[in-house]
C-alpha cells in the first residue's frame, strides 16, 4: 500500500520515519498514493487535497489530530466538514466531542498522541505535585500568525526574562566568585 503523508509540528514525524524505511510504502506524489494520512482536513491546501482525494480519486483518507482539542475544528463556530474516513484522536474526550457533533463512531479511532513516547508504564498519568505554577501556552493554529499569539508569546517572554534577571541578581556574588577572570598581559 502506497501512503502519502503530510506532517506538521512533528505530529506524524515518527510515523513518517517508519514509513520512509520501506520505500515501497511511502510516496511523495499524491497521485501515486493508495491512501492519504494528513494532520488536518479543514483548512487551506490540505482541505483541498482532502476533497480531491475523496471526491475525485476515491481514495481512503485518515486524519490524525494535530493538537490539544484540535477536534474543535469540527464544532461550532467553524463546524468544518470531516473529509476523512477515519480520524485518529488523542483521547476519549476528543472522541466524545466528535460524537456530540454527529460524527459516527466508526469514523473515530482513539490512538493517543503520536508525539508521546510509548512505554510500558504511563508516566504522564502519575500524580505530580507541582513545584511551581506552570503556564501552558496553546497557540491558535491558522494559516497565518494571529495577533493574539504574538501578544501572549511576548508576555510570556517578558515574564521569563524577569525571572532570569531576578535569579542572576539573587546569585550575583556566587556567580562572580566562580567566574574568575585571569588577565594576561
Amino acid at each position: 500500500m502506497k501512503i502519502y503523508l503530510k506532517d506538521f509540528n512533528g505530529v506524524l514525524t515518527k510515523v513518517k520515519f517508519l514509513l520512509e524505511q520501506d520505500k515501497h510504502q511511502f510516496v511523495t506524489n499524491p497521485h501515486d498514493a493508495d491512501i492519504f494520512v494528513l494532520w488536518q482536513d479543514v483548512r487551506g491546501c490540505l482541505e483541498e487535497l482532502s476533497r480531491f482525494a475523496k471526491s475525485y480519486l476515491h481514495k481512503p483518507l485518515v486524519v490524525v489530530q494535530h493538537g490539544r482539542a484540535a477536534t474543535r475544528d469540527y464544532c461550532k463556530p467553524n463546524k468544518f466538514k470531516l473529509w476523512a474516513d477515519k480520524i485518529c484522536v488523542w483521547g476519549p474526550k476528543d472522541r466524545q466531542r466528535l460524537l456530540n457533533e454527529g460524527i459516527p463512531d466508526y469514523n473515530i479511532v482513539v490512538t493517543g498522541a503520536p508525539v508521546l513516547e510509548r512505554t510500558a508504564e504511563v508516566p504522564w498519568k502519575k500524580p505530580v505535585r507541582p513545584v511551581r505554577n506552570n503556564i501552558l501556552f496553546v497557540p491558535i493554529v491558522t494559516e497565518k500568525e494571529e495577533p493574539e499569539n504574538i501578544i501572549i508569546a511576548n508576555i510570556l517572554s517578558k515574564i521569563e526574562s524577569e525571572i532570569a534577571i531576578r535569579f542572576v541578581q539573587r546569585n550575583y556574588d556566587n556567580f562572580k566568585k566562580h567566574w574568575k577572570m585571569k588577565i594576561i598581559h
